[in-house]
């Protein structure tokens, strides 16, 4: 079933000039079709166009995908950092923690003699 250019355009959620985009000379006869003053997009046409640009939409949508995965894996690493940053001073801690308890010990004995 035809439909027009300009309904067709809506259905797709894209201008008509990006539906010219996808057209040229050796396919617009296919395509199109012109009734009276107004033009029509053949069932063919449609069929190519929703091709088109839902092939446009996939690339678009997998773009943003690995972008979003770039940003996420990013994260990861900084939180990676993070995260060795605070075994570092854990560990830091726990090791002054161990000289403070020898050095405890060490009074103790000298106050006990």
């Amino acid at each position: 079933m035809e439909k027009s250019y300009s309904d067709f355009a809506k259905e797709l959620g894209v201008s008509k000039q990006k539906l010219n985009y996808y057209v040229n000379d050796e396919n617009k006869e296919k395509i199109f079709i012109k009734k009276g003053n107004k033009n029509y997009v053949t069932e063919f046409g449609q069929e190519y166009l929703y091709k088109k640009t839902k092939d446009k939409n996939e690339k678009k949508e997998s773009e943003k995908k690995e972008k979003n995965f770039e940003v996420f894996f990013d994260s990861i690493k900084e939180k990676d950092k993070q995260i060795d940053k605070l075994h570092q001073l854990l560990d830091q801690q726990q090791r002054l923690s161990l000289q403070d308890k020898k050095l405890l010990e060490e009074y103790k004995t000298e106050l006990s003699n």
